[in-house]
């Protein structure tokens, strides 16, 4: 029964992934991906190289920031595109006349959703690099495998987030309005809130509520996370240099992978239960 259960899992992943691919969203946001990574590398060498700038820091972070934008809204819009277009199609009746149980059709939605944009990611990374190196700029590879590892915990949370959207509307306006809302608070709006607002606390709680608040926000915690295990949380200044040493240790590892999977886990299990519900 198990591998059955992981044979028709397989299934409607490979099904996603073979949508996805052919889905003019995914180019699109591929050569996005590509486009503004040649851009902002091109322009932040030649304002900063004759200033002898480190113009390689520079262009690991502007190209960091990139990702930490464009990521999360391919995640959260191409997810709940692709499961509002099928609810309002009539395709997830058909769980009901197949062997198929809810959360098998989203883990296996997820997963085809998931390797699709890594792919896209990485093909919009990988021909930025090549621009660069024919523009003469140079690249560096070790800094294409960082993006990507920074881009992995926001697809899966985001993939995760769009699926949950996806599953509560019912059209795809719905599901592009609700995605862009979700997007801009996330990753604009979030942010300036917990910066208002964490004055207004005692400081004796100001950094554990601070460590809480950026923790419940993936775009937050991937953007600290990505700093400190870079080795550059000296920029925050030196209250926050054990927040390094715990998030490099073992342990921090541990804990950064499963709040990795909390992120997309309980936005699944939402819309697994909300599937269940029926149309």
């Amino acid at each position: 029964m198990r591998r059955m259960n992981i044979r028709q899992v397989k299934a409607v992943a490979g099904y996603e992934w073979q949508m996805m691919l052919r889905s003019r969203w995914l180019a699109a946001f591929a050569a996005l991906f590509a486009i503004l990574g040649v851009f902002l590398a091109y322009w932040n060498n030649a304002l900063f190289s004759s200033t002898g700038a480190n113009g390689m820091t520079r262009q690991s972070m502007m190209l960091l920031n990139m990702v930490l934008q464009l990521a999360p809204l391919m995640g959260v819009l191409l997810s709940s595109l692709s499961l509002s277009g099928e609810r309002k199609d009539g395709m997830t009746r058909l769980l009901r006349t197949y062997p198929l149980t809810e959360a098998q059709y989203v883990i296996g939605k997820f997963l085809g959703l998931f390797l699709a944009l890594v792919c896209a990611v990485l093909a919009g990374t990988m021909l930025a690099y090549v621009g660069l190196v024919v523009l003469g700029q140079g690249g560096s590879i070790q800094a294409i495998g960082a993006l990507l590892l920074t881009s992995i915990p926001l697809l899966t949370a985001f993939s995760s987030l769009g699926l949950c959207l996806g599953s509560r509307v019912r059209s795809r306006l719905n599901a592009i309005a609700g995605s862009l809302f979700l997007w801009f608070f996330l990753v604009y709006i979030y942010g300036m809130g917990v910066m208002a607002a964490l004055p207004m606390l005692p400081r004796m709680v100001q950094e554990g509520m601070l460590a809480v608040l950026l923790a419940l926000n993936p775009v937050e915690a991937v953007r600290i996370g990505t700093v400190f295990w870079q080795g550059q949380g000296y920029m925050y200044g030196p209250a926050f240099y054990y927040w390094e040493q715990i998030i490099r240790s073992p342990a921090g590892i541990v804990g950064s992978v499963a709040l990795m999977v909390i992120y997309s886990l309980i936005p699944l299990l939402f819309a697994v239960r909300k599937l269940k519900r029926g149309e």
